[in-house]
């Protein structure tokens, strides 16, 4: 067997083993347990699959956590050696502006 085939193999297996320990659905089931269902996601960890017609249609698990775009970044932190409204002693200004 090619490395090819055996790679093809092995994912094959990855693929099946995490739908093995998967929760399986139908449609009107995830339809009629959707808050048990995504408690179950939320506070186990577990993965729901969603079936029709006993063929897979679409995975519930749960988000990966994004950080905060918006939050500070401490290496961005300003620090002041003196009160910037204080006026500049004439030792202080550059050369150009003398």
């Amino acid at each position: 067997m090619t490395c090819a085939l055996w790679q093809e193999r092995i994912d094959n297996n990855l693929i099946w083993s995490s739908l093995v320990n998967m929760i399986s659905v139908n449609i009107y089931e995830a339809k009629t347990r959707l808050s048990a269902l995504l408690s179950e996601v939320e506070n186990k960890g577990e993965s729901v699959l969603i079936c029709r017609n006993g063929k897979p249609v679409a995975e519930l698990r749960s988000a990966a956590t994004v950080p905060d775009p918006f939050a500070c970044d401490p290496a961005l932190k300003v620090t002041f050696q003196k009160s910037p409204a204080l006026p500049l002693d004439p030792e202080d200004w550059p050369e150009a502006f003398v």
